[in-house]
């Protein structure tokens, strides 16, 4: 729980639970975890990612299967083909999205129906993030990277490593993906390469350009590219941060343990007073939507500015 108190008003200003409509949190919610979360049109479990191609259509994988779907009125819940835990969904087009999930679950929905796909692996697989069709990643608790290349996934060759987390990149011949012995790996298109070899675990990364990007992990690092160097910056929390994203080079956000909010200008963070004891996972936005914040209990939570 943060020190920091704050006032109600503000909090309330900042953020709402989307169920099937907006409802505002009330002090008591937002003070203490001890009364029983909002019911939901939705299983009460975690939600992992988040990934929008607009505001009116964003996709949000969960635990227990869960995929939520939002058309930019109301939130649906999709009927998926598994109960397995689902910590990854990225698409390509609203009717070509991808999810992954524990035991080598890989799914993929047409617009209609949600199908598994066949998977090389029965390991967790923890992110997915792809430029086309013919080439969609993604990463495994046990440190593989799967490329899909539009008939079949396998195994793709890179350094050994620990698991992997999040992945993120700017082309096909610009990836990047996180791991947990506090790694950050690059792909140039051909080739994978370690780029940033830290003390602690690392989860999310995005970036605004091939000069500016940021990823995030435990113990609150946040590290920095700047197009010619990995370099550390001074965070402002020792929680565990689980996610990052921006909207402009000057405007982004990290997301973590036990209600963790970041926010940045590009050079200095803020933390900002959230008494929310839930662990925010992913976050996701853009500049005239704002931005969504999705973790523990099922719940959703939307900003609709940005800044302080």
């Amino acid at each position: 729980m943060l020190s920091e108190t704050h006032n109600c008003n503000r909090t309330n200003g900042f953020f709402s639970i989307l169920l099937l409509s907006l409802l505002l949190l009330s002090c008591n919610d937002m003070g203490t975890n001890e009364s029983e979360p909002t019911p939901f049109p939705w299983p009460n479990a975690a939600l992992n990612d988040i990934f929008g191609i607009s505001p009116n259509n964003i996709f949000i994988a969960g635990d227990q299967g869960v995929i939520l779907y939002y058309n930019g009125n109301e939130w649906d819940l999709h009927e998926t083909p598994t109960s397995q835990n689902i910590h990854g969904v990225w698409a390509l087009e609203p009717h070509r999205v991808y999810a992954v999930g524990n035991e080598g679950t890989i799914l993929l929905y047409n617009g209609n129906v949600w199908e598994e796909m066949q998977s090389p692996v029965t390991d967790d697989i923890h992110d997915i993030w792809g430029t086309a069709g013919d080439n969609i990643f993604a990463t495994t608790a046990v440190g593989d990277i799967l490329l899909f290349d539009g008939s079949s996934w396998s195994a793709v060759d890179k350094p050994d490593t620990g698991q992997l987390n999040a992945l993120w990149g700017l082309s096909e011949n610009e990836v990047y993906a996180t791991g947990s012995d506090g790694i950050i790996l690059k792909y140039d298109g051909s080739s994978w390469r370690t780029v940033w070899d830290g003390p602690s675990p690392m989860y999310g990364i995005w970036g605004e350009s091939n000069e500016n990007i940021f990823a995030v992990g435990a113990d609150g690092q946040i590290v920095h590219f700047d197009g010619e160097e990995w370099s550390p910056m001074i965070s402002v929390t020792p929680n565990t941060l689980y996610d990052v994203w921006g909207v402009y080079n000057n405007v982004i956000y990290a997301v973590g343990f036990n209600g963790t909010l970041l926010i940045s200008d590009g050079v200095d963070w803020e933390q900002y007073p959230i008494e929310l004891l839930e662990n925010f996972y992913g976050i996701w936005g853009t500049g005239d939507f704002g931005f969504i914040v999705v973790g523990t209990n099922g719940r959703v939570f939307h900003n609709t500015s940005f800044g302080l």
